[in-house]
Parts: C-alpha cells; structure tokens; sequence
C-alpha cells in the first residue's frame, strides 16, 4: 500500500482513539476496500487477498499499540522491506517449481527445499533487487523420542557440585567450573588431580 494511502488509514485509527471513540476494525475497513478500489486505481491491479492481508497487519499493529505492547506503527517506505502475503488462491507445482499467484499467474522458482504438507499462505519478498518466495504449509509431525530408554537424576550440592543417580560426582568448585576440564569421579576410582 502506498505510504500516504497508510498514512490515511493509520489517521482513522488514531483520531477515535484519541476521542475515547470507537475505532475502525480490522472488518470495517475490508468493507471500505470496493470503494478505495473505485478511487485508486492502482489498487485493482493488486490481489484482494494481499491488500487485505495489509489491512490485518495494520489493525494488529495498532491493537499493539493500544495495549502499549508496543510503539506507535511504522508505515512501510517504498523500497524497504517490499513484501505480501496471499493466503489463498493460489497453487503449488512443486514438481516443476512453479507457483501461481493472482493475477500475476504462473512463475518459476528456484526450490531450495522440497514443500512438505499443506500449503496455508504464500509471502513474496524482495531483497536486493531479487524477489523470494516463501510458503508456509501445516503437517503433522511425530513428537522425537530419544533413544535412550534410561533416565538420569541429578542433584545440585555444596560438597559436591553436581552428583548423578549412577553414583557419580562433579567434584570442581562452581567458581573453577570454567577453567577445568571435565572431573567426573566414578565409585571406586581416584581423582585424576
């Protein structure tokens, strides 16, 4: 969105708040998108969704602010930190690397790693003069188990630093605990210092 398009916005954000009103909500404003269309050109040649995306950042930045989460919002400035977000309408040719987007149809990319799952959104970024896209997708993923069937206690001390449930024990000092290497002594041995 154009800064001074944002600027207009944000200015309808502040000013109830300001009078202890109610504001704008994040609904309300996707009601006024028709007629913003109708006035700005510009604004049809982009993807609904994108420009709606915009209106929700927007409204979470201000909630942020209005429950002093945060400071006042920073609009974007043409050339920094390009980028939107579609999160529908749009397919995923992995095979080939390829995506479609609306209303710019399908491109190429360069896939560095394989799309694993459901793809929910899409953000195209640009950074140095290249574009990027990044798509976040939902899968369900087995919790890791470790290996190991054995558990270990351990038990914080004065005398001792550190003491295991197999008998074993750190003898160094906290204050010496970075200086020296690893003193462990098992039952039955002798400390090798």
């Amino acid at each position: 969105m154009p800064l001074r398009l944002q600027q207009s916005l944000g200015s309808q954000y502040r000013t109830p708040y300001e009078k202890k009103d109610q504001r704008l909500g994040y609904a309300k404003l996707c009601a006024l998108l028709p007629n913003w269309k109708t006035e700005h050109e510009f604004l049809s040649d982009v993807p609904a969704q994108a420009l709606q995306q915009a209106l929700k950042n927007l409204e979470r930045a201000y909630t942020n602010f209005f429950q002093k989460r945060a400071d006042f919002p920073k609009f974007k400035k043409k050339g920094q930190h390009e980028s939107f977000r579609i999160p529908q309408g749009f397919e995923v040719d992995s095979q080939n690397g390829r995506i479609k987007l609306p209303k710019l149809g399908w491109m190429r990319y360069r896939k560095s790693q394989d799309v694993l799952g459901e793809a929910k959104n899409v953000t195209v970024s640009e950074s140095c003069g290249k574009w990027f896209v990044s798509i976040q997708t939902e899968r369900e993923v087995e919790t890791p188990q470790h290996p190991s069937i054995s558990a270990v206690g351990m038990d914080w001390g004065v005398v001792n630093f550190a003491t295991l449930s197999v008998f074993c024990r750190w003898s160094t000092q906290p204050s010496s605990f970075r200086s020296q290497s690893n003193h462990w002594v098992y039952p039955g041995s002798t400390p090798s210092w």
